[in-house]
């Protein structure tokens, strides 16, 4: 499978990253990364004007509405939290069986945690 990534707009940081790493990365990666910086007709070489938003010389409307992302993703910030401190539990209906390698993995480290958290005077005590 064949992904081309493309790049505009870049920070002078980036540039100079690209300047110092490009001359070593393998011929396949060199030839699947463009970059446009913003240069509209170069990007429109690869891209149609129809799939692009105006700001980018594209005739598709304008692009992402930045701020109201933003806000979204900070109105979701204590679910992703959540997520992230105890984990993404499986609904009912989810064949766990597919998933046992992971569960199983899970489950040993919790024992192993309420072993730990139970020991007293050198003596280790199970719930």
């Amino acid at each position: 499978k064949h992904m081309e990534f493309h790049v505009v707009n870049s920070s002078m940081l980036l540039n100079a990253a690209v300047a110092i790493l490009f001359p070593v990365l393998s011929k396949q990666i060199k030839e699947s990364v463009h970059f446009h910086y913003t240069n509209w007709n170069s990007l429109h070489t690869h891209l149609g004007k129809e799939a692009l938003p105006s700001e980018y010389g594209g005739s598709n409307g304008t692009g992402f509405n930045f701020e109201k992302l933003n806000r979204q993703l900070f109105d979701m910030e204590g679910h992703y939290n959540n997520i992230i401190r105890f984990g993404y539990e499986l609904k009912p209906h989810v064949d766990r069986s597919k998933y046992a390698k992971y569960f199983q993995s899970a489950d040993k480290s919790k024992s192993s945690k309420k072993k730990n958290k139970n020991k007293k005077d050198g003596i280790v005590t199970e719930e």
